[in-house]
């Protein structure tokens, strides 16, 4: 059973991702929780009291319960049995919280807070429940209306470098049915060592040949594993000076809509500052991201 959080509030970010959702296959059955949670301003000192207030969580109740019955007849496609939580309480400790407590694989959400000032401070919703979040994170956002890719085309870009996170992110991709017109590129970056010595051009070129060559197996053994899953993997390999920003401008140029990859930078530090691959995508891309956490789970059984 697969134990999946999807995280709504209402706006259209919110519809974009339960219809994201709506699409996925999954290969084992899904247990749904959908999750919608209010500010209380009767946590302000004395505003129960207010004449205002009892027609406000009136009215609020009747929006909540309204849009829940949208996305009960918008998720009905998945086929699973879904349960429906309306909390009072600042939305991502609300998320985190219940995510724990149901013991979630996975957490969907619409990308909040994705302006010009979301992309520098950490205060919108997306960016913190993917930050602390000990499970795998689906951050929706909607194609842009200039977008090539044909309607209802899944385009994905799998980040791969062969960690133990790339790898786990792989697995948990094939728990998933993808329809014929899916199409997965396999990715591989590879960036060149830096040597404060200039002495050394041809050693560097040579280490990336080396590099590039290895990336390139690599992705094409992956390839033959996906084979099975996807009707058309393929296999790329790109070279950078930034993963980050490589990984970005690649997923754009194939017009892919989906980007998926293995966590990165869960240390302390990690969770401070924003220098990991997976956070840099995660703010800096325009299209869906998938940080798959797959691994820490199945850490965890094991």
């Amino acid at each position: 059973m697969m134990n999946v959080l999807l995280a709504t509030d209402g706006s259209k970010d919110a519809i974009h991702a339960a219809q994201f959702l709506s699409t996925l296959q999954c290969k084992e059955p899904i247990s749904l929780t959908v999750l919608t949670t209010t500010y209380a301003p009767d946590r302000i000192g004395g505003t129960q009291s207010q004449a205002w207030f009892p027609e406000w969580r009136k009215l609020e109740y009747e929006r909540v319960t309204s849009h829940h019955n949208l996305l009960r007849d918008l998720l009905e496609p998945l086929g699973s049995k879904t349960h429906f939580v309306h909390v009072d309480g600042a939305a991502a400790h609300e998320i985190l919280k219940l995510a724990e407590q149901i013991d979630a694989d996975l957490i969907v959400l619409g990308a909040c807070g994705h302006s010009a000032v979301g992309r520098i401070l950490l205060g919108s919703v997306s960016d913190s429940v993917a930050t602390h979040a000990t499970c795998s994170v689906l951050i929706v956002r909607p194609e842009s209306e200039d977008a090539n890719t044909e309607p209802g085309t899944c385009r994905i870009t799998l980040a791969y470098d062969g960690s133990e996170s790339s790898t786990a992110a792989v697995d948990e991709l094939q728990h998933f049915d993808w329809p014929q017109c899916c199409s997965v590129n396999v990715l591989s970056v590879v960036t060149a060592p830096v040597l404060l010595l200039s002495e050394y051009p041809v050693l560097l070129d040579q280490h990336n040949e080396v590099a590039v060559d290895e990336a390139r197996k690599k992705g094409e053994q992956l390839v033959a594993t996906l084979a099975g899953c996807v009707a058309q993997p393929t296999a790329q390999v790109a070279t950078g000076e930034h993963i980050g920003e490589t990984i970005i401008a690649n997923a754009a140029e194939s017009d892919s809509n989906l980007i998926v990859m293995g966590d990165t930078g869960r240390g302390f530090l990690g969770k401070l500052l924003l220098g990991s691959v997976s956070k840099y995508v995660l703010r800096h891309s325009t299209t869906s991201v998938w940080i798959s956490r797959h691994h820490r789970k199945t850490s965890d059984v094991t």
